[in-house]
């Protein structure tokens, strides 16, 4: 409270600005704490900083304890941003090279304008699927796996302005407008009567519940370990379809691959040579498990009557029955918003339309031209990305045991997923 009256704002502004370095701990002989330039009696906060601890509100990243350092990541990712999106167009210019003749899988009006005169200029028309993914698909699958790792990094940032779980309600939420749009606009079916409506719903509450466990993961664990933990989902889905989907069984190069990404996830879990913050080890508990709802989505669709649903009215369930869930469970623990900036909800408006949206077009765009099984090799660069992301961007530390684990994690989900 005397924090408050000195600054004059909510408790959970207080927790905002400590999270995102504006107010800043100075750690010399005589510890105090200074927000604008003002010194901050430092006792009141030693006091509180237990209550909010507890509650999970007040952590910080004890890498960076000064504003600039904040400013300076938000720098990073903008700029990571910027590049992927210039990668993204090159990609998609470059694609078109060599196939203005018409002689490969796909052509556009440039070559046919006589023939097709209502097709788009920028639309291209699939003629077969390729046997294997050449340079085109290749960067485009690395392209994609780039922003989902980038993914990570903008929810670690936006949580110093969101509660995490609001942060993931409201992101489903905006989000739902702009896929129905594309869904009318690609005149893709919207139906219920088709027996999608029960697993649909089932996996919108998993939804909800992964989502939530990997928000507030990244306000407690780093950018790479929550990455590299929740992308061993394609792992934990191999081990269950053994035992739930005939067909699937564990092959030995499989069986090793699960062991190895076992063994990285343990490394990872017992020892932490920088934690990020007191619940660290909390976090990557949460981005586990995180991982393993992810899992059981991929089964339920797999398994049920949902697969008859076209990809992006499957989504559509997930974002219509997570967005109340997760923001009920904002509402329950008394906290939605932080200390929100324009740039941090840029960030949050390139998550919603450039991530949800856009990327997960992309990719069953992608899907609809190259093997799946093939493509599936390309998973571990997530987290791989993931890592790199965090160091660059959080300047986390690049320690011998991470790169062991991501090593073990990455081989492990390349052999699971593998042909």
């Amino acid at each position: 409270e005397e924090i408050v009256s000195q600054l004059g704002v909510s408790k959970s502004r207080i927790a905002g600005l400590v999270r995102s370095g504006a107010i800043v701990e100075i750690e010399n002989p005589e510890v105090s704490f200074v927000h604008k330039g003002k010194k901050l009696d430092p006792e009141p906060y030693f006091q509180a900083k237990k209550f909010y601890s507890t509650e999970s509100v007040l952590n910080y990243d004890k890498q960076t304890k000064n504003s600039s350092g904040n400013r300076t990541r938000i720098d990073k990712a903008f700029g990571i941003i910027l590049v992927l999106i210039l990668a993204l167009f090159a990609v998609s210019c470059g694609g078109t090279k060599d196939i203005h003749t018409c002689t490969g899988t796909y052509c556009n009006q440039s070559a046919v304008k006589d023939s097709l005169k209502n097709v788009s200029m920028t639309e291209f028309i699939p003629v077969t699927r390729k046997a294997k993914i050449d340079g085109f698909g290749a960067t485009m699958l690395i392209s994609i796996s780039g922003v989902l790792a980038l993914n990570q990094v903008l929810v670690k940032l936006v949580n110093a302005g969101m509660n995490p779980a609001f942060q993931a309600g409201f992101r489903s939420l905006t989000a739902i407008i702009p896929m129905v749009l594309y869904m009318l606009w690609r005149k893709k079916r919207f139906s219920i009567s088709d027996g999608s409506f029960v697993p649909g719903v089932i996996c919108g509450v998993f939804f909800a519940f992964e989502f939530a466990l990997l928000f507030k993961a990244l306000e407690f664990t780093s950018v790479g370990r929550a990455s590299m933990l929740f992308y061993t989902m394609p792992v934990w889905v191999a081990l269950a379809a053994h035992f739930l989907i005939p067909g699937e069984t564990l092959t030995p190069r499989r069986i090793v691959g699960l062991l190895l990404a076992v063994a990285g996830v343990s490394l990872a879990l017992l020892k932490n040579d920088s934690p990020a913050s007191e619940n660290a080890f909390a976090g990557d508990l949460m981005a586990l498990m995180g991982a393993t709802g992810w899992a059981a989505i991929a089964l339920i669709v797999r398994t049920s009557k949902l697969s008859k649903a076209v990809p992006e009215m499957q989504m559509l369930y997930q974002l219509i029955v997570s967005a109340p869930i997760l923001i009920f469970i904002a509402w329950m623990q008394g906290e939605f918003f932080r200390e929100m900036t324009p740039l941090l909800w840029g960030f949050f408006s390139f998550q919603v339309l450039g991530i949800v949206c856009l990327t997960f077009v992309l990719w069953f765009w992608v899907l609809s031209i190259y093997p799946a099984s093939d493509m599936a090799s390309f998973a571990f660069l997530t987290p791989l990305l993931g890592v790199i992301l965090g160091a660059l961007v959080f300047d986390e530390p690049l320690t011998i045991n991470i790169i062991a684990a991501m090593a073990l994690v990455g081989s492990g989900i390349y052999l699971v997923n593998k042909r």
